[in-house]
C-alpha cells in the first residue's frame, strides 16, 4: 500500500507520473485546434487532444508538489481522503544535488511554479506543462519534469532517483490507518 513511500525515503525514487494519468484531462495537453470550424464534432476535438496527451506522455513525466501541506482539500484529493502521508522536501537540497543520466544530463533543471491560466495552452508555448486551468488555483503547484530527449532513454516518464536528503518531514493523515 506505501510501496511509493517506501522507495521515497528508502531509495530516493519517486514517481515522474505520465500526463495521461493526470486527473485533469487538460493538463499537459495544449490545443491544436485554436481555429477549429464550428461544425467540428465534439469526439474529433477529444481524439485530438487525447492523442496529443498521448504522445507527449511517451516523453514527458512530471513530479508535482504543493506549498500547502495542511490543505483539506489536497489531503482530501491525493491523499486517499486523509489515509495517506505528505512528503516535505527541501528544494535548495533537491537542486543542489540533481542527479544525471550516464551521459552526464541532469534530471531536470529546478522546480518550476505552476501558471494557473483562463485559456488552455497553445501547441507551440513551450512551457505548456506549466500551464493549469485557474480552477486548479488552490493546489499551489511546483513541478519537476523530467523529458526524454532522442537518444537518451534514461529520463522521461518513470521513477527516477532524487537525493533523498532533500526530505526533510514526513506528514501522517488524520485518517492513516496504524
Amino acid at each position: 500500500e506505501f510501496g511509493y513511500l517506501k522507495n521515497l525515503l528508502e531509495a530516493g525514487e519517486i514517481k515522474f507520473t505520465e500526463p495521461s494519468e493526470f486527473n485533469d484531462p487538460f493538463d499537459c495537453c495544449p490545443t491544436h485546434l485554436h481555429e477549429a470550424p464550428e461544425d467540428l464534432p465534439h469526439a474529433v476535438g477529444s481524439s485530438v487532444n487525447k492523442a496529443m496527451q498521448s504522445a507527449i506522455s511517451q516523453i514527458c513525466g512530471v513530479a508535482c508538489f504543493s506549498i500547502y501541506p495542511d490543505s483539506m482539500l489536497m489531503w482530501s484529493h491525493y491523499a486517499d481522503q486523509h489515509q495517506g502521508v505528505c512528503v516535505g522536501i527541501n528544494s535548495e537540497i533537491l537542486i543542489k544535488k540533481i542527479l544525471s543520466n550516464s551521459k552526464g544530463k541532469p534530471l531536470h533543471d529546478k522546480p518550476e511554479k505552476v501558471i494557473y491560466t483562463e485559456n488552455r495552452p497553445r501547441h507551440d508555448d513551450p512551457k505548456f506543462y506549466l500551464k493549469k486551468s485557474e480552477e486548479w488555483c488552490c493546489e499551489g503547484e511546483y513541478r519537476l519534469v523530467s523529458f526524454r530527449k532522442k537518444g537518451e532513454l534514461e529520463w522521461g516518464p518513470g521513477v527516477w532517483k532524487i537525493n533523498a536528503s532533500s526530505i526533510i518531514e514526513i506528514i501522517i493523515g488524520a485518517k492513516m490507518s496504524p
